[in-house]
This record gives structure tokens, sequence and C-alpha cells, in this order.
């Protein structure tokens, strides 16, 4: 009871100035969330699930959990998102409800699997770099997702991306103030693209 009564509300007080990104699930509560586990107030806590190297078995466990309504922010980091199985894992478009920043570095999954259903309209941050994407995941991914909220974008080291610049081009990205690219462009076609991008 005073867990309940005491403890939790003072650290929910002290935790609501935190950003979400630090709010993480540590892997050891993801393990038991995909074991089936509740883990009751404790759930209250995270906002983010964090996953590195080749998580992907653990990653493909909880989001078939389909319980993830705490999720805010999602870091994806080194490799973790590998091969179809897992992309597939994430295509459910109701599985992060809540999803305003999301952060892959590494991944590679084959142009026409990337999960859209992650670029959600309320989507404000989003990191795809080292990711291996190139003119048809661009094609795919900017211009199929809704990026109406979408603040910052950060597509570095994606050395193919090359052409997919000119569909972020064309993408409508209203409130879009923080921009990388670097290292992800090849000739002065791309450049020209980028500087028809508004900021």
């Amino acid at each position: 009871a005073e867990v309940a009564e005491v403890w939790m509300p003072y650290a929910l007080q002290a935790l609501e100035r935190w950003p979400d990104r630090f709010r993480y699930a540590p892997t050891a509560w993801l393990e038991r969330m995909a074991d089936g586990e509740d883990l009751g107030l404790r759930m209250a806590l995270i906002k983010a699930l964090r996953l590195l190297t080749y998580d992907g078995e653990l990653l493909t466990q909880v989001c078939g959990r389909r319980e993830l309504e705490w999720v805010r922010h999602v870091e994806l980091l080194s490799g973790c998102l590998q091969g179809d199985a897992v992309a597939r894992a994430l295509e459910p478009r109701d599985l992060f409800p809540r999803l305003s920043s999301l952060e892959i570095s590494g991944a590679r999954v084959r142009a026409h699997l990337w999960p859209t259903a992650w670029f959600t309209p309320q989507l404000e941050s989003l990191t795809l770099s080292d990711c291996a994407l190139d003119e048809v995941s661009g094609l795919k991914i900017f211009g199929e997702a809704d990026f109406a909220r979408l603040r910052a974008l950060d597509v570095s080291d994606n050395h193919a991306l090359a052409g997919g610049i000119f569909a972020l081009a064309r993408a409508e990205v209203p409130c879009l103030k923080d921009l990388d690219v670097s290292r992800s462009w090849v000739d002065r076609a791309h450049l020209e693209g980028l500087s028809l991008i508004h900021i």
C-alpha cells in the first residue's frame, strides 16, 4: 500500500521532468513482459523501448504482446532491426499508438518491408541513420507516411539514398525545423534537391 500511495506518486512527479527517451524499460523487464508477466505499477515509470545490437528476437516477442501504449520513444540501435521477420512483427498500425520519437540506426530491412505504420502523424522526431536506405526506401517512407508534426529528421549515413532525397523534398513536412542528411547525397543534383526542402 505504501508503494502505491506514497512512493509511486513521488517517483512519477520527479520523472515528469525527464525526457521520454531516458525512461526506457530495462532489458530484464522486457524479457519478463515477453514471458507474459504483468509488471503492474512499474509500467507507469517507463515511456521508452530501447534495444541494442542483435535483440531482434526479444523485440519480436515484446511487440507480439500488443500492449505497448506506454511507449512514446523507441530506440533500435546497432543493428537490432535485421531481417524480414522482425520488420513484419512491427507492421501493425496500432503497435505504438502514442509514439512521438523514433530512432533507428544500423537497420537492414528490404525497401518494400519498411513498416510505414511506424511513421504516424504524431511523430515529432525521426532518426534513420546508417539504415542502408536507397531510392526505393526513400520513396516508400517519404512518399507514403504522414509527417504532419515532424520537427526533427536525421537520415545521415545512408550513402545509397541519393534519389530518395527528391521524395523527401516532395514530402509534406510543414513543421520540420532540424534536418541532417550528412553523407546521404552523392552529386550536385541531389544537393540541389535538398534546396527544395522547406525548413
